[in-house]
């Protein structure tokens, strides 16, 4: 029987940067769900139930904080585990969110689609 590939929900609202991974993570054998708001991405998160969440923080209709609140307090989501990737850089930014329950904290201008995708999988064999 085939492994099932794993579900990767991308949530950022910049449609280059969102077409360029979504090509790379299929390639590399993720099914991808890109959204662009937050409420489509709590009705996908809820729906899907996904192995893994990639946000920017700022997104539209909401933050990466009210989307990591309500899947903590949903027993169903509340242990997907969300990737912040964002260009916001001040160290400020990284512990917040990170205290906030963000598994890692990846500025854009500084990850490779090829990084990405690395630490993606890294991410899902822990």
């Amino acid at each position: 029987m085939p492994k099932k590939k794993p579900t990767i929900i991308f949530l950022d609202d910049k449609e280059c940067s969102n077409f360029i991974l979504d090509s790379k993570l299929i390639l590399n054998n993720f099914n991808v769900v890109m959204v662009n708001d937050g409420k489509k991405a709590l009705d996908k998160i809820f729906e899907t139930k996904p192995d893994l969440v990639v946000s920017d923080v700022v997104i539209p209709g909401s933050d990466i904080f009210n989307v990591m609140k309500k899947m903590k307090n949903n027993p169903e989501t509340k242990n997907i585990p969300v990737m912040a990737f964002t260009t916001l850089c001040t160290l400020d930014d990284k512990r917040e969110v990170l205290k906030s329950g963000a598994c890692d904290y990846l500025l854009k201008h500084e990850c490779s689609p090829k990084s990405l995708v690395d630490k993606i999988k890294k991410r899902l064999k822990k």
